[in-house]
């Protein structure tokens, strides 16, 4: 800001230094030949009465005369009544002739070098200049008077906005005395009490959310494991299956809410996408067969990478949410490598997207693919990763995610 604030005082100093000197140096210019002709008019004047008195008796004054008569670089020439010309004294280079009338009907020309008003105009263009170096100094000088005035309180005010957004809510904003900027602090102290109350707030829900849903949770966990007693061997296995989905769901929403609390979707450690990716597929291969639809698993038998598991389980259920609801046929969920990233493609043959529509913007009044892609790639990034969509006909979208760089050992298997 300093920069531009100098910048354009400068700027405008030497604006208005070129509006009003060009203008001023052709006026002086002119104003200098105006007087120099004044001046020697009034000298033709004076020359033709020293000569009235021999013209009015008759005598014609010699070339020598007149040369004596004028100074150097000056040149006299009497035109007399007859037509007869006279003259004395030379010019070298360029010069300037006025005309004045002489006694008896004469006529004298003086022409004089304009060496001396070339001289004078130089020394007005040099005051003019001057002058106007000294109002641009002047400029600068009070830009950066200004400049600083400004620039330190904004600075304040941004060190502040920064505090702010790293979660600290309780400084104030320093005044500067200046009422606009005043004005910013005083919007940014509210905005901060604001988004202090809607923290607070959105941290006790996540609390009391957090406990009642564990609660709800651990609550059809237990009646899951009575039923995982039970004698019919069917029941057993179901009830099993639903256990490690509710295990999955457990962990899911306590990341879910971390994620909310403090922008991470929970601790990242060494996953193993291709088993994540088939406890998932798993999870929904009956939903798609119910509708004679196919789920298939491919790619790479062991991709490790670094993300937290529920975060990644729960964008590939948005995936697979999203080609349930709005694909067709058979869906394929590809697990392979990139470079350095690790990535799982879900594709179907569902319809077209049309190019201008944000599949990644939230519902609004009806408007948009929804919460669930935008939360996608919201966990995503809090991973480290990315999410985008690879194609638009049929559709098929990605989650890219860092590969664990110590290789396959240790590999946690855990999903959401």
């Amino acid at each position: 800001m300093r920069s531009r604030l100098l910048l354009s005082t400068v700027g405008i100093a030497v604006l208005v230094a070129l509006l009003l000197g060009v203008p001023m140096a052709a006026l002086l210019d002119r104003l200098a030949y105006e007087t120099a002709r004044s001046q020697a008019e009034r000298q033709a004047v004076s020359v033709g009465l020293a000569l009235e008195p021999a013209l009015v008796s008759g005598r014609v004054p010699t070339p020598a005369l007149l040369e004596a008569i004028v100074g150097e670089q000056e040149r006299l020439t009497l035109v007399t009544s007859s037509g007869r010309t006279i003259t004395g004294g030379t010019v070298e280079g360029t010069a300037y002739t006025v005309t004045a009338p002489g006694p008896v009907g004469t006529q004298i020309q003086l022409t004089i070098s304009d060496d001396d008003v070339r001289r004078e105009i130089r020394r007005s263009w040099a005051a003019l200049a001057s002058l106007a170096i000294f109002g641009i100094a002047a400029a600068v000088v009070l830009a950066l008077v200004q400049s600083r005035r400004l620039g330190r309180p904004l600075l304040r005010l941004q060190r502040q906005a920064e505090r702010i957004g790293a979660g600290d809510f309780t400084a104030a904003a320093p005044r500067a005395g200046l009422p606009e900027i005043d004005a910013i602090a005083i919007a940014l102290d509210d905005t901060a009490t604001r988004i202090a109350g809607l923290v607070k707030a959105e941290r006790s829900f996540s609390a009391n959310a957090s406990h009642q849903l564990r609660s709800a949770l651990t609550g059809l966990l237990l009646r899951l494991e009575h039923l995982s007693e039970h004698e019919d061997p069917e029941v057993r296995a179901e009830a099993e299956a639903a256990l490690g989905q509710g295990d999955r769901l457990l962990t899911t929403v306590e990341e879910l809410l971390l994620l909310a609390r403090t922008g991470r979707a929970g601790e990242q450690r060494p996953v193993d996408l291709r088993t994540l990716a088939g406890e998932h597929v798993e999870d929904w291969r009956d939903r798609f067969s119910a509708d004679d639809r196919r789920i298939e698993l491919t790619g790479d038998r062991e991709v490790v990478a670094l993300a937290s598991p529920g975060g990644i389980g729960q964008v590939l259920d948005v995936f697979l949410d999203n080609a349930h609801r709005h694909g067709t046929g058979t869906v394929l969920v590809h697990v392979g490598r990139d470079g350095d990233h690790a990535e799982i493609v879900v594709g179907d043959e569902g319809r077209t997207i049309e190019r201008d529509a944000d599949v990644f913007g939230r519902r609004v009044d009806g408007q948009g693919h929804g919460l669930g892609l935008a939360l996608a790639r919201t966990l995503a990034e809090a991973d480290g990763g990315t999410l985008e969509l690879v194609r638009r006909d049929p559709t098929s979208f990605r989650v890219r995610v860092p590969i664990h760089s110590s290789g396959p050992g240790g590999v946690g298997t855990h999903g959401p």
